[in-house]
C-alpha cells in the first residue's frame, strides 16, 4: 500500500471515528438526560447510589471522548507533514475499539437500570 493510500485510509478512519464519537456523545447525553427525570423521581438510597455511579461513569465518558476528539485532530495534523502514517494511529484506533465497547456496555447497564425503575423511555 503505498503512503498516499495509507494516509488516505487513516484520514478515512479518523471521519467515522469522528462520526461514531458524535453519535456517542448524543447517546450519552441522552442517558444523563433519562438518569435526571430518575432521580427527580422519589427514589430509595440504593437506587440513587445506583444512580450516582451511573452519573459518574457518563462523566468520564465525556472526558475520554473529549481526548479522543483532540486526538484525532492531532493525528489529522500530523497526517499533514508526515512521510508515512504516525504511530500514534494505532494507539487511537485501540482507544477508539475500547470506548465503544465500553460504552456499548455501559449503555446496556443502563438500559436494564432505567427499566428497573419503571423510567425507561
Amino acid at each position: 500500500m503505498s503512503e498516499y493510500s495509507a494516509a488516505y485510509a487513516v484520514r478515512e478512519s479518523v471521519s467515522r471515528w469522528q462520526s461514531v464519537l458524535a453519535q456517542l456523545r448524543i447517546e450519552n447525553i441522552r442517558m444523563k438526560y433519562e438518569l435526571s427525570g430518575i432521580i427527580k423521581k422519589d427514589i430509595d438510597t440504593d437506587l440513587l447510589e445506583k444512580a450516582e455511579n451511573f452519573q459518574q461513569r457518563f462523566l468520564q465518558k465525556d472526558q475520554l471522548m473529549d481526548l479522543l476528539r483532540l486526538d484525532l485532530n492531532h493525528l489529522l495534523r500530523e497526517l499533514d507533514t508526515a512521510e508515512k502514517v504516525p504511530s500514534s494511529y494505532l494507539q487511537i484506533r485501540q482507544d477508539m475499539e475500547k470506548l465503544i465497547l465500553e460504552f456499548n456496555v455501559l449503555s446496556n447497564y443502563f438500559h436494564t437500570f432505567a427499566l428497573a425503575t419503571g423510567t425507561s423511555a
